[in-house]
């Protein structure tokens, strides 16, 4: 478990979930929506104060609820990292 007060930032991505080259890329984009996983970041103190990460891949739906809990319990780990990386709005 991660205590809000030890997280020092929090990142949101949504990686495409196959790597295709640029010309079945265009094709494919064009026939269906391309998949994407969705990953958050988890940076936080430990014990005896070391850096830890925690990459968590979670469920499509999941970012609209984890990054409002995430904001509003651990506020300074949107003020430790440059403002596009807390303030993202999953789409």
């Amino acid at each position: 478990m991660i205590p809000y007060a030890q997280i020092d930032s929090f990142e949101y991505s949504q990686p495409v979930a196959r790597h295709l080259g640029v010309l079945p890329a265009i094709a494919v984009g064009l026939a269906k929506k391309r998949q994407h996983r969705h990953f958050f970041q988890i940076r936080y103190r430990g014990d005896n104060d070391v850096m830890e990460v925690a990459v968590l891949e979670v469920p499509k739906q999941m970012p609209l609820t984890l990054l409002p809990v995430l904001r509003a319990r651990s506020p300074q780990a949107c003020r430790v990292i440059p403002v596009g990386k807390c303030n993202q709005d999953p789409k």
